[in-house]
């Protein structure tokens, strides 16, 4: 999706706004058109998650609505703030991408359903979800001095932000370096180099912020158990445990990968993470389309189970760990509650014995060796 550079209210606020909604489950879609049918009787829907890639049509790689047995395991999307900007079934550079995005049971989101663009609800079987205005309306007046700053001045002048992120899939910690193509793909913890989920404006990462990995494990605890646990009991599932903590600075502030490869003198199609070997080493290559570099200052080693933590972080464990940890989407926090987690981190650490924080100044960013 090209987004308007101008444009004060741009599509990136729509993104923003979703993922907020979702990270507390209170992201609510009507459904005004099914399979092609305007629905005059509206059925609300609640999302359970979104992946969001703007820059390519469907920017929503995956949206997953709750109680939706028949996507059970999501469907892709596209934003508009109007329908009547949907315009990828007429374009001829779209063709093939459109066609994909019908086999793959794709809806329209918009902000507003006005008239939708000549032959496509006569022509195809689709489905069309529309936000809650007035909520929307709401979020952007709570955040409009945000947004204007964003806008016009970017992050200059403002403090550094600081980060959560859910390291617990190999593409972060793995030992292994896999290699492609005469390429050396390292996890990301050795490489300095993150994609982040949920983030899509250079704004929001910048240099000098503090970012902070998590790695989530437990024998029992993946995101359906300890969702589930969570729902029935309101306690956190007692398997459910940190692993590995690592503190880290940016580097690179966030940049496209087309930016990123130009710096560094990549080809577009190198891969940059451990997943991205493996697709394309399966045939279906996808590439991730932001990157921001880290340094790790900081690492944590230890098990940490967080029912306990719970006791005394309870507004932290839940909802901001467990947000992050069953959304997979970075989570920006306060500097009040990163002070609060370092010093619960220091007084866990002398109650259990916990190894010192281990520094590491060698991971400087990028490292992907050719």
């Amino acid at each position: 999706m090209t987004i308007g550079g101008r444009s004060y209210l741009q599509e990136r606020v729509l993104y923003e706004y979703m993922y907020q909604r979702v990270t507390y489950s209170k992201l609510v879609l009507k459904l005004v058109v099914k399979e092609g049918n305007i629905q005059y009787k509206s059925k609300n829907s609640i999302v359970n998650d979104i992946s969001i890639y703007n820059g390519n049509f469907p920017d929503v790689d995956n949206i997953i609505f709750k109680n939706d047995s028949f996507h059970k395991d999501g469907r892709p999307a596209e934003v508009k703030f109007l329908t009547s900007e949907f315009n990828y079934h007429k374009d001829p550079n779209y063709s093939t991408a459109f066609k994909n995005f019908l086999k793959n049971r794709g809806c329209i989101i918009v902000l507003r359903n006005n008239t939708p663009p000549k032959g496509l609800l006569e022509k195809y079987p689709i489905d069309i979800y529309e936000l809650d205005y007035d909520d929307f309306d709401n979020f952007v007046k709570e955040n409009h001095d945000r947004f204007l700053h964003k806008q016009i001045k970017g992050r200059s002048g403002i403090a550094h932000k600081t980060w959560l992120f859910s390291a617990t899939k190999k593409n972060f910690y793995s030992e292994r370096v896999q290699r492609l193509n005469g390429i050396n793909v390292l996890p990301a913890m050795k490489s300095g180099i993150w994609c982040p989920k949920n983030l899509t404006d250079p704004n929001e990462l910048a240099e000098n912020d503090k970012v902070i990995f998590i790695r989530f494990s437990g024998p029992q605890s993946t995101q359906v158990a300890v969702r589930s646990y969570w729902e029935e009991n309101k306690q956190i599932h007692p398997d459910w445990i940190i692993k590995e903590i690592w503190i880290g600075t940016v580097t690179i502030p966030l940049v496209s990968r087309e930016q990123y490869c130009q710096r560094f003198d990549k080809k577009l199609t190198d891969p940059l993470w451990l997943d991205e070997v493996k697709a394309i080493t399966d045939g279906k290559p996808k590439y991730w389309p932001q990157v921001f570099g880290f340094k790790i200052n900081k690492v944590l080693e230890k098990d940490i189970f967080l029912a306990k933590a719970h006791e005394d972080l309870n507004s932290f464990v839940y909802p901001i760990l467990f947000n992050l940890f069953i959304q997979q989407n970075a989570i920006e926090i306060s500097d009040a509650q990163y002070i609060s987690l370092l010093e619960w981190l220091t007084t866990y650490e002398e109650e259990v014995a916990l190894p010192h924080l281990i520094n590491n100044n060698e991971n400087d960013p990028p490292q992907i060796s050719n």
